[in-house]
């Protein structure tokens, strides 16, 4: 909530507490009220905003544009005795005001991905989902184009915005590293056992990971010293904002713990 929400709801509750005397005193419940709406927060006409939430070894970006929202999740963002859409995506949407999802990218294994898609339906309103690798493989969202890559019976997820290109991908299999896309302004990937071998086949400007290892992260540093990294540490989100001309760490928003974005800019 806002600090105005939060200061009004605080003198509602003194309010309330006062003495009986006080007359009106109850209307201060009314006071309390701000606290139920959190305002959207719209990214600007000409940038994109994509977030990384934490979610172990899952995969799960949120990419907003202007009143624009696409959520992606892969790999094992919906686990069989945790439920991450609740436990993470819920709680970040609606901090951030987001009532509906215009898109829902649903790369999951097929026993998971509607129990994933109902979870997140009991909340949400979600207009239009698309799971893995099945037609229409373009999809435009707004300004946005995403185009579903199959790779060796893994599909991933290119987003093209004006001349930037986004690739999301939660495996780098042989067919990746082969015929990788042209391009690639920005690289999400949770697989890092094969990360440096596609380095090696493609010119990217940004990294973005989930928990990448300390050992991990020199060797590409070493081999690939001007390439961007930004990483999460457990229970964080790190987001960025990519607009025409450039990329930049917007601001990070960690829950529990420490968020950590490396290198430093």
């Amino acid at each position: 909530p806002s600090i105005l929400a939060t200061a009004l709801a605080t003198l509602g509750m003194l309010l309330l507490l006062a003495p009986k005397a006080i007359p009106a005193r109850y209307l201060a419940i009314f006071m309390t009220l701000p606290l139920l709406f959190n305002p959207i927060n719209h990214v600007k006409k000409n940038s994109m905003q994509i977030t990384l939430l934490d979610s172990g070894k899952g995969l799960i970006t949120v990419i907003r544009h202007a009143s624009t929202t696409v959520l992606f999740e892969s790999k094992n963002a919906y686990m069989r005795h945790i439920n991450l859409n609740r436990s993470i995506v819920m709680p970040y949407l609606r901090g951030t005001g987001i009532n509906t999802i215009d898109t829902f990218f649903n790369f999951l294994p097929s026993f998971k991905s509607h129990a994933a898609v109902n979870s997140l339906q009991q909340y949400f309103s979600i207009k239009k989902t698309s799971f893995a690798c099945e037609n229409p493989n373009v999809i435009h969202v707004g300004k946005l184009l995403f185009t579903k890559l199959d790779t060796n019976n893994h599909c991933s997820l290119l987003v093209s915005y004006g001349n930037k290109n986004i690739l999301i991908t939660s495996a780098i299999t042989r067919a990746l590293i082969n015929h990788p896309p042209l391009a690639i302004t920005l690289l999400i990937t949770s697989d890092q056992k094969h990360l440096i071998k596609l380095l090696q086949h493609i010119q990217i400007k940004y990294l973005l990971l989930p928990n990448l290892a300390n050992s991990r992260l020199a060797d590409i540093k070493k081999h690939f010293p001007n390439i961007k990294i930004f990483t999460t540490k457990q229970l964080g989100t790190v987001k960025l904002m990519l607009n025409v001309d450039h990329l930049h760490q917007r601001h990070s928003t960690p829950t529990n713990k420490k968020l950590s974005v490396l290198p430093k800019s």
